[in-house]
């Protein structure tokens, strides 16, 4: 049985504004636009099929369907990019389960692989090379940004003190260097040059404290 698809519109010349009004017809895999004189143009092959109603031609010509083009026919001569976009577009219950699901395991997917990545760098990373790269960063803040803490040095040492226990009560292997100094350039967050030292999680870091 022959599956035959007739299309009413208007098709136009390639660079040409003149409109036909015609009938697309599509049979047995053969495209022609017949007018009330009779077929004017055979064989067309689609170049692509844009919006609900627009037929575009590889020779340059153009059709532009009176209603939107049927599903049959739509769905035809779509490229993958598009049929996923029409799909898309019909709204379902079923369909957002889905697409919910696959958010989720990106998300998941995504978590798991740069937390892990990100261990794994930290564990490779030499420790003198990140002992260099503090010191060099610390002395160059030191010289642009940052001058002497106008904390009194009972203060700092109280903050020294506090912070020590919070690295014994965290078990860490290395005990973080703790240095104070005041900038206008910076803010009042404290800066920490840090990594994750071994499998312990010890941090091993210089931090700045404003004030």
């Amino acid at each position: 049985m022959t599956n035959r698809i007739k299309i009413r519109g208007e098709f136009f010349e390639a660079l040409s504004s003149q409109r036909h009004e015609c009938f697309l017809i599509h049979e047995n895999d053969e495209i022609t636009i017949e007018t009330r004189e009779g077929i004017i143009v055979r064989d067309l092959r689609i170049d692509s099929v844009q919006g609900a109603d627009n037929v575009y031609f590889v020779c340059g010509r153009y059709f532009k369907s009176d209603q939107p083009l049927p599903r049959e026919f739509f769905g035809k001569f779509q490229n993958k990019t598009q049929k996923i976009i029409s799909w898309l577009e019909e709204f379902s219950p079923d369909k957002a389960v889905i697409l919910s699901l696959i958010l989720l395991g990106f998300v998941l997917f995504y978590r798991v692989v740069l937390s892990s990545t990100g261990e794994t760098i930290a564990l490779i990373f030499p420790d003198h090379w990140e002992r260099e790269i503090g010191e060099h960063s610390y002395r160059g803040l030191r010289r642009i940004a940052l001058s002497e803490s106008a904390l009194t040095a009972r203060r700092q040492d109280h903050l020294r003190e506090r912070a020590k226990e919070m690295a014994e009560r965290a078990e860490l292997a290395r005990r973080p260097q703790i240095l104070f100094h005041d900038t206008d350039l910076l803010g009042a967050e404290c800066l920490r040059f840090s990594r994750w030292a071994n499998r312990h999680n010890g941090r091993l870091g210089r931090a700045f404290g404003r004030g």
